[in-house]
């Protein structure tokens, strides 16, 4: 599957300057378009996770790995947009929330083997993706800020886009033995 795993940047400083209610509303408003995009181009959303997504792009059928990884980040590019939409026109409700400052993300996609299950106990079960490439996406998409990238790419998904990516050079990730190559769309920048 391409794993997508996506943040709020700067969601601290939301919660800590918002009443509970604006809050909610914020990250409603944020996942409305995010998750949107990903359901948009037949991604699967796994978990809200705070402020963070967990999304992924299975292999389906006869599809090629360029086709699902061409899903996967045409839908971090609408999910941006969509974000960069709400910052221009926001709804009343968030007028408080975009007072603080612009809605921003960052969005890691990987690519790996990985495996579907319920997990939990037997009062409260979650389905979910587990193994290394969900944890390894996870890295990156930490990565996202520090490299001033909107979007991250690992050289597993990267090597399947066709559109001009930059690349970010190798980086070395909490937990992983060799450092990982990262690139990047250009026109995925930060503003």
């Amino acid at each position: 599957a391409v794993i997508w795993v996506s943040d709020m940047r700067g969601f601290t400083k939301f919660s800590d300057n918002l009443p509970a209610p604006a809050v909610l509303a914020l990250l409603n408003a944020y996942f409305e378009r995010v998750a949107g995009a990903v359901l948009d181009h037949g991604g699967e959303v796994l978990k809200f996770i705070g402020d963070g997504l967990l999304a992924v792009f299975p292999f389906k059928g006869d599809e090629s790995p360029s086709t699902v990884v061409e899903r996967g980040l045409s839908a971090a590019m609408q999910a941006l947009s969509a974000v960069e939409g709400l910052n221009a026109d926001p709804p009343p409700e968030l007028m408080d929330a975009l007072a603080i400052g612009p809605i921003r993300s960052g969005i890691a996609l990987h690519g790996g083997d990985v495996f579907f299950g319920n997990m939990g106990t037997s009062d409260r079960f979650d389905f979910t993706v587990i193994g290394r490439a969900v944890n390894e996406a996870s890295r990156v998409e930490a990565l996202t800020k520090t490299l001033g990238r909107a979007i991250v790419l690992t050289s597993a998904v990267a090597k399947h886009v066709s559109r001009p990516l930059d690349d970010l050079g190798a980086h070395a990730l909490r937990g992983l033995a060799e450092p990982m190559r990262l690139f990047s769309p250009s026109e995925a920048d930060d503003p």
